[in-house]
């Protein structure tokens, strides 16, 4: 991030709580949101990664100050194969949709063209009966080079 000049601030809460979650599909989610704060702020900018924890869920944010995403875009944000760049596949977000929600979770985002865009990711303290599952069958496609 030093290179893009991108500054990284945390804003996590002294005391942390714990989701019943796959580590490595949560890491692989949260690394395309990073990915792509990252790309939406080509001439630099502020990365702020968080937590808030409410009564039933763990919220973890992603708050660029990039480009942010004009409205005609914000319902395709998640469809598979969506991308407004020219190397992107499309596939990032999608992935992040699928990962989140097979945790029984959500993710949203809020964003205004040239202030930058905030995703929030969504994730419950108690598993739910499809997450119970994670790890144990072929209940979620692992993304591409992962085994």
């Amino acid at each position: 991030a030093s290179e893009l000049k991108v500054g990284i601030v945390t804003a996590f809460p002294p005391k942390s709580k714990s989701v019943f979650a796959d580590p490595e599909l949560l890491h692989q989610a949260f690394l395309n949101i990073l990915l792509n704060a990252l790309d939406a702020m080509p001439t630099g900018g502020t990365l702020t990664v968080g937590a808030e924890y409410r009564r039933n869920a763990a919220i973890v944010f992603f708050k660029d100050t990039g480009c942010g995403i004009p409205e005609a875009h914000k319902a395709r944000v998640f469809d598979i194969f969506f991308s407004t760049k020219e190397t992107g596949t499309g596939i990032g977000l999608s992935v992040v949709y699928r990962i989140v929600r097979a945790h029984g979770g959500a993710v949203t985002f809020e964003s205004q063209v040239g202030q930058g865009t905030t995703f929030f990711v969504h994730l419950p303290y108690q598993p739910s009966a499809a997450s119970r599952d994670l790890g144990r069958g072929p209940k979620l496609d692992r993304p591409a080079g992962r085994s």
